[in-house]
């Protein structure tokens, strides 16, 4: 059988590692996101796969591979840690800003809408009920009415048409914060560990990010792999169905794009 006449990409990537065997490579499987997440337990099996792999040539072949004064560099071609180490940050929220008045309906829209763009400029992009909820902890309040809803809409409306945030739906966007994928540990507000709270945006971005650097992998992994990024240690079926929307989302504008069963970008 061919190797490009091979029918999906799964039995290409068995039928490569075949041939190669069959040259007389010895082969290490290493998934690049495990690489990412738990970088000394995968060094450890590289390296035990290595010493593996010496153990069975010839004194001749081994001189061959690597030179004495070579072997102390075969490690250094592993791509940096911090491209992906890095790239989640932990989640920040907004508080203890100072009010101008201890009545929030004492106040002109446009001081409303100052309050929500110093919380936007920590938290965006998120949700109008993320928002609102940050707002009312400012006055130090434990629930909102309607009433103070109405509020903060005013006040985002007001940036909205300054065009200093993009309204896309019910997330927010203050465009001079740039994009970012934030770990949602325990730490993090609840509100904003509820799928629904994430911005697509941040997930777009996830997904194209790992995407990127894994090469190819499959939607569960994606979604496995966005869930982990972003905090949380187990992926609910509710941000399972919203990351395979967004990857359908990323593949309709040609960001991802799909053979057979894996998902790869158009850098890859």
């Amino acid at each position: 059988v061919a190797y490009h006449s091979s029918p999906s990409a799964r039995e290409r990537d068995r039928l490569r590692q075949s041939i190669l065997e069959a040259q007389g490579w010895i082969i290490h499987r290493l998934w690049g996101i495990d690489f990412f997440r738990k970088k000394d337990q995968e060094l450890e099996k590289i390296k035990a796969a290595y010493d593996e792999a010496l153990a069975l040539l010839t004194e001749s072949d081994r001189v061959a591979l690597v030179k004495p004064e070579e072997e102390k560099n075969v490690f250094h071609l592993i791509r940096e840690e911090e491209e992906m180490s890095a790239f989640a940050v932990p989640y920040e929220f907004a508080q203890g800003l100072r009010v101008p008045d201890p009545d929030p309906y004492a106040l002109y829209p446009s001081q409303i809408a100052n309050i929500a763009r110093e919380i936007l400029a920590v938290e965006s992009p998120m949700h109008i009920d993320e928002l609102t909820t940050r707002m009312r902890e400012q006055w130090g309040w434990s629930r909102a009415g309607s009433k103070f809803r109405d509020l903060v809409a005013d006040g985002v409306g007001i940036l909205v048409k300054d065009q200093s945030v993009l309204r896309d739906g019910s997330y927010l966007n203050l465009k001079s914060v740039p994009l970012t994928v934030r770990e949602r540990n325990e730490n993090a507000p609840a509100g904003v560990r509820k799928p629904i709270h994430i911005p697509p945006a941040e997930i777009d971005f996830a997904l194209v990010h790992i995407a990127e650097f894994a090469k190819v992998l499959t939607r569960e992994e994606a979604a496995k792999e966005v869930s982990v990024m972003m905090g949380f240690k187990a992926i609910s079926a509710e941000f399972r169905d919203i990351i395979n929307s967004r990857i359908e989302y990323l593949i309709s504008k040609g960001d991802l794009q799909q053979e057979a069963e894996k998902l790869t970008t158009s850098k890859s």
